[in-house]
């Protein structure tokens, strides 16, 4: 009793000063202090958050050393923060920009940028897994790619015409060079005969651009290795320049030459390169054979990738990219077995940049960003209501003018309203951190956090428990560090998270009374009593009372006696009790799916045993828990085993209907 007296005193005098520092609202979040999360003399930034199904909050983040590569470490909290700041993602390259989700199946997902596939700061998109809330980690996987490749379109020679286009092919049909380019390196016969052209070639301002042979030496010999040079036509000098000069060794592969990108006049778009080889011979006349070309594209950066799942079971990515001369974003979506193309979000001339993803209770997408089409950095949003077929025009958020408003990162909380938070230097010297709220209509900004120093790169989720968490990064303590801070919660506030039964369809002459478990919590500072009734459509099958300390949750079990029941769908309600005080009651009702009583044979629930039931347990046959087969609505009799006694149930019921 003592400690929940200090405890609740504690909250109030924290309660009442956190009111003092933020600016009044009615949309206002009330919240506890700063608290500063890592101490190392290194920079910590770009924090995400997330919580796995086993409860605890994880805090991930990106270390950038003085000296060597970034590198991605997290750490945990379940009631006390893990000590030290864990390895998550190294690599010899640099990785950065964490984002995070749990999917409903329980797979942790990590999604971050790196890059270690080219040259430094030509960020990609990766992501890796966990099946066991971060245990174990599968291997890193490349999400974006850092290239496109062009191959010969065609081949102007008035002599051989040997080769032909490639129709995309990686590889033309083993063919040596001609022996009549050997040493041939003037003007006139480069721009006369011998041209490799490559069409559609586009190539931005931030894009590197390679040429690449696929060869070999045909032996190695006492001379020297032979060397193919490769010239390409300046757009800009109207003349033929000497890009590169490649050594092939003995085994078949692709040489590429260095960024080749200001010979194709990179700032303009190109439509046509003209590619001219020379072999040169050193010694006897071993002539490097080549058997395909290719411009490779570097298609720029790929950058802080933003993550959700959508209601279907789909998850989302989106980022910003400059592959298209300017930062834009770019979403692909993994619908359980393969990921999309990438499809373009954002089309302004000006940079669009630091996307947030989020779904709505009512299905709609919202994806926030920071645009400089204004003059300055500012928030923009648009709105899909149809799963990403169409989307809204691009909405201004924030309207700073002078300022900039960058990074934001959104949630939609438990009671509907849609919380946003960027980084803004309203000041004019430094970042500190704003919000706007939505139920509806949007709030004034709100400040969060006033330092008189950098807060930078927020990140915001709201926990199982109701609470606000917002990490960030700042430089307070001199380097940069993870800070973060959360919502205090209301006085009395309790909520329904979870009702669940023991089965979903139930067989007649099988039917076994149905547990039924309710997940309450007290989100509240106070400890309160709680009354809870459950209900089978309109008709009330139980009810219970209990007291629960704040900040803690119980499940309580119900007993459902089908028995004297018809068949049909039965949807499960559970309410609790509104606490004098308590301003949130949006989760005080529970309304789950339903639970279906049925004859025998039908394992899809529809009301009729048909061919899709006869299909379904046809699949399950010979099965128990152990199968990978397994399907519990095939076992009509509970027994574990799909076998002959649920086939004779299934087909003495065949062609019955059960109800409408």
């Amino acid at each position: 009793m003592i400690k929940n007296i200090t405890r609740i005193l504690l909250a109030l005098t924290l309660f009442t000063t956190a009111l003092t520092a933020v600016t009044p609202s009615a949309h206002a979040v009330s919240w506890y202090n700063d608290t500063q999360l890592t101490t190392d003399p290194v920079s910590d930034y770009t924090p995400a958050l997330t919580q796995t199904q086993d409860g605890k909050i994880w805090v991930i983040w990106n270390k950038v050393p003085l000296t060597g590569s970034a590198d991605i470490f997290y750490r945990t909290y379940n009631g006390t923060w893990s000590t030290t700041d864990i390895p998550l993602v190294t690599d010899s390259g640099n990785d950065v920009n964490p984002g995070v989700l749990q999917s409903r199946d329980g797979k942790f997902w990590l999604f971050w940028t790196s890059d270690r596939t080219g040259s430094t700061g030509y960020y990609k998109i990766f992501y890796k897994t966990s099946p066991d809330n971060g245990q174990s980690w599968s291997a890193d996987t490349q999400l974006t790619y850092e290239a496109k490749y062009l191959y010969v379109n065609y081949f102007d020679d008035t002599i051989t015409g040997n080769w032909t286009k490639t129709l995309n092919s990686p590889y033309l049909e083993t063919i040596d060079y001609p022996m009549n380019y050997i040493n041939q390196t003037t003007e006139s016969e480069m721009g006369s005969i011998g041209n490799f052209y490559f069409e559609d070639v586009n190539s931005y301002e931030g894009e590197k651009v390679y040429i690449e042979i696929y060869a070999r030496q045909p032996a190695s010999g006492s001379d020297a290795l032979d060397t193919v040079e490769i010239w390409l036509y300046d757009q800009s000098l109207s003349r033929y320049s000497l890009v590169d000069t490649l050594t092939p060794d003995t085994t078949w592969s692709w040489k590429s030459t260095v960024d080749a990108s200001s010979w194709l006049n990179s700032v303009s778009k190109i439509n046509v390169a003209k590619v001219y080889l020379v072999k040169k011979t050193n010694g006897n006349a071993q002539n490097v054979e080549i058997d395909a070309m290719r411009i490779k594209i570097d298609l720029g950066i790929d950058r802080r990738p933003a993550v959700m799942q959508v209601a279907d079971g789909k998850i989302w990515v989106v980022w910003y990219t400059r592959r298209t001369g300017n930062s834009e974003l770019f979403y692909k979506v993994y619908d359980g077995t393969t990921w999309s193309d990438d499809n373009q979000l954002t089309y302004d001339l000006s940079s669009d940049w630091e996307p947030s993803i989020i779904q709505a209770r009512d299905g709609k997408i919202w994806v926030f960003w920071s645009s400089f089409r204004t003059g300055d950095y500012e928030i923009f949003y648009k709105i899909s209501s149809d799963n990403g077929i169409s989307w809204s025009s691009d909405i201004q958020l924030t309207d700073s003018k002078t300022s900039w408003d960058d990074s934001p990162s959104a949630i939609q909380t438990r009671d509907g309203k849609i919380l946003v938070v960027w980084q803004a230097d309203r000041s004019g010297k430094d970042y500190d951190l704003c919000y706007k709220t939505y139920d509806g209509s949007w709030s004034s900004d709100i400040a969060l956090v006033d330092y008189p120093l950098e807060d930078q790169f927020p990140s915001i989720f709201q926990a199982e428990n109701k609470s606000i968490w917002v990490a960030w990064s700042s430089n307070r303590a001199d380097d940069f560090d993870i800070f973060y801070k959360l919502s205090i919660p209301d006085m009395h506030d309790g909520g329904i998270t979870r009702v669940t039964p023991s089965q979903t369809i139930l067989y007649r002459g099988y039917e076994n009374p149905v547990q039924i478990n309710v997940d309450l919590w007290n989100y509240g500072l106070n400890q309160d009593t709680f009354s809870v009734t459950l209900y089978l459509n309109a008709t009330q099958i139980g009810a219970q009372t209990v007291i629960l300390a704040s900040n803690t949750k119980t499940t309580l079990s119900f007993t459902w006696n089908t028995s004297g029941l018809p068949n049909g769908q039965y949807t499960l309600n559970a309410k609790v009790n509104v606490i004098p005080g308590e301003t949130d009651i949006t989760d005080n009702n529970f309304i789950d799916g339903t639970v279906t009583l049925t004859i025998q044979g039908d394992t899809n629930a529809d009301g009729r045993v048909d061919t899709i039931d006869l299909f379904d347990l046809s699949k399950a046959y010979g099965s128990d828990p152990t199968k990978s087969n397994w399907n519990p609505k095939c076992d009509f009799n509970k027994d574990n085993k799909v076998e002959a006694s649920d086939l004779f149930d299934l087909s003495k019921n065949y062609g019955k209907t059960s109800f409408q």
